[in-house]
């Protein structure tokens, strides 16, 4: 069973933008939730299709690139191995 005050607080948290699941694992953490919730509330996000971690990748390869970083930066950072859209961006 899912722990519903930690689903609760990630579906509050993710319904204003994108995280990647290791940011939202270390919100959890923050909040002081017990790791056995924090897996199942990231586990029942994950079954819905709440967690769009390529979207979020995706936006942070936009953003360093719109900021003028260079195409051989974002590669440095990984990012594109992360997303898998080296020619797409």
């Amino acid at each position: 069973m899912t722990s519903s005050r930690a689903y609760s607080y990630l579906v509050k948290i993710i319904s204003s933008r994108d995280y990647s699941e290791h940011k939202l694992r270390e919100k959890l953490r923050e909040k002081k939730f017990p790791p056995e919730d924090c897996e199942a509330a990231l586990n029942e996000i994950k079954a819905r299709g709440y967690l769009r971690e390529d979207a979020y990748t995706e936006a942070r390869i936009k953003g360093f690139m719109n900021k003028g970083y260079s195409v051989s930066y974002v590669r440095q950072k990984n990012l594109f191995i992360l997303m898998g859209k080296i020619g797409q961006v």
